[in-house]
């Protein structure tokens, strides 16, 4: 195993040889990112990764990076018409979104009003 930062977010990765032969290396990364993009006149979104708050995003734009496997939990304040596509799109109104962090995700939340 080697450790070194070798996506270049500042973060420890680390990577394994394979079997005699192998010609590619497994890289396992510190976190994924998470981002949100608000739009509409009022809203904001908490979101808690394995159960625990991690942030609250009430700006138009947030970055928060979650480790990978993680579950991670969207609760916006207000009623939203759209997250967008990915993880929330089938997910309305003031209902939480939840999904596994696998890889990084973009959310365009889009509030009523």
């Amino acid at each position: 195993m080697v450790a070194g930062d070798f996506n270049g977010d500042g973060k420890s990765d680390i990577a394994m040889t394979g079997a005699a032969g192998a010609t590619t290396i497994p890289v396992a990364f510190s976190g994924v990112a998470v981002n949100l993009h608000l739009s509409g006149f009022y809203g904001s979104v908490s979101i808690r990764v394995n159960g625990s708050l991690t942030g609250t995003c009430n700006v138009a734009d947030c970055l928060y990076i979650v480790p990978v496997g993680s579950t991670v939990q969207l609760t916006p304040d207000g009623d939203v018409t759209s997250w967008g596509s990915g993880s929330c799109q089938n997910v309305a109104g003031s209902a939480s979104c939840f999904f596994t962090a696998q890889s990084d995700n973009t959310f365009h939340v889009n509030f009523l009003g």
